[in-house]
């Protein structure tokens, strides 16, 4: 699992995915600034409602009744929760929020430097892509001047006139339902998996196309009678055909995809990745194999479960309508005379003959035709008796 075999393809989603985690670190960031604020607020607030009621000095004798001195003891009590809860926000503004704002500030400046590193990276490939270009067509130029100088060679050479010369431990300790809270979220922090969400990444993303190969090395001297275009034919050519199996089992013809080198691929391949767009083809085509392979999967046992869904429910409208035929008492048998029909069966009668058109395929039920009329369908195996004829 790496960079250049998985995720070579995805510069762009990935950009958007690793941006997407420095927003949620930063609303984290915010959620305990904010209850940093709240908690000395409210240590705040409890200090001044103790001072609000502490006694004064005229008041002094009447606190020496056990009420008035249990009341004492509460606001020293409330006085003291007051300062856990000052600790509380000093702690986490100490150790959680300032490793918080140093953990974003590091994640934004090292997307920061690789958004800039792969910009520049990319900007090198078009750069040297269109240098291959220009030496392309600077070797095509050299090789008609060096036919045509072989030309004059020759021409020279056979001339004899002409000379060869020039040839989360800190609320534990206030409370026993902090503690507990400070256990869900150690649990919480704990259920994080990077390894897991890469592969969740690596899953969402990877489109299963191969790396593209190296750009061919084009010899002019093969031919001497060079023809651009029959050169970019030859080029074309060497692209993989991918052939499509029709239903039958027929190969039909597909149109050779021109070549676009790696530059093409980051910015055109978000749009194969399944969410970037509602309008997926019926069959699945325009998807990416991994993710086609996953569709066609899901479809065909979205088709299974109902089939078998609407196996049960006939086999269940069977069992029923044998029950009212053995006990009238308990309903109609014609009541659900309907449904099985609505369901490919027919009727049938106490020593009805049929004519069988098709033997049980192993599904408990046969192809059946009347005599009396052309009216086709299936019947339980198991109800009938049938015998076969050599034709």
């Amino acid at each position: 699992m790496s960079w250049g075999t998985e995720l070579w393809d995805q510069y762009d989603n990935l950009s958007l995915h690793t941006q997407k985690g420095i927003d949620f670190l930063e609303r984290y960031g915010h959620f305990i600034r904010d209850r940093c604020k709240i908690e000395t607020e409210y240590a705040a607030n409890l200090r001044r409602l103790v001072k609000n009621y502490l006694p004064k000095k005229k008041e002094e004798d009447d606190y020496q009744y056990s009420p008035c001195r249990a009341f004492k003891l509460e606001l020293n009590e409330v006085n003291d929760q007051a300062g856990q809860r000052e600790v509380i926000a000093e702690n986490l503004t100490a150790n959680v929020l300032k490793e918080l704002n140093i953990l974003v500030k590091d994640f934004k400046e090292d997307r920061k430097k690789y958004l800039q590193e792969g910009a520049r990276l990319m900007s090198t490939l078009t750069a040297q892509i269109q240098s291959l270009e220009r030496a392309r067509k600077a070797y095509e130029k050299a090789f008609r001047e060096a036919e045509r100088a072989l030309e004059n060679y020759q021409r020279a050479d056979a001339d004899l006139n002409l000379s060869r010369a020039e040839s989360v431990e800190i609320e534990r300790a206030v409370a026993p339902i902090i503690s507990q809270c400070l256990e869900g979220i150690e649990k919480a922090a704990n259920e994080v998996n990077e390894k897991e969400d890469t592969l969740l990444v690596i899953e969402r993303f990877k489109s299963g196309f191969q790396p593209p190969g190296d750009f061919p090395f084009e010899d002019l001297s093969v031919a001497k009678s060079y023809d651009s275009n029959t050169q970019l034919s030859q080029t074309a050519t060497m692209q993989p055909i991918h052939n499509h199996l029709t239903v039958k089992g027929t190969v039909s013809g597909g149109k050779i995809k021109k070549r676009v080198g790696i530059f093409g691929i980051f910015s055109s391949n978000k749009n194969n990745v399944p969410g970037y767009g509602d309008g997926a083809k019926e069959d699945c085509s325009d998807l990416p194999p991994n993710q086609r392979k996953k569709r066609l999967q899901q479809r065909l046992d979205e088709i299974q479960a109902k089939i078998a869904q609407e196996t049960a429910a006939r086999d269940a409208l069977m069992k029923m309508k044998g029950v009212y035929e053995q006990n009238p008492a308990l309903g109609d048998p014609m009541s659900i005379e309907g449904q099985l029909n609505q369901s490919g069966s027919i009727p049938m009668y106490d020593g009805e003959e049929l004519y069988m058109i098709e033997l049980d395929q192993g599904d408990g039920w046969t192809r059946v035709r009347r005599m009396s009329n052309p009216m086709e369908g299936f019947v339980p195996t198991s109800y009938i008796e049938y015998q076969l004829f050599d034709t």
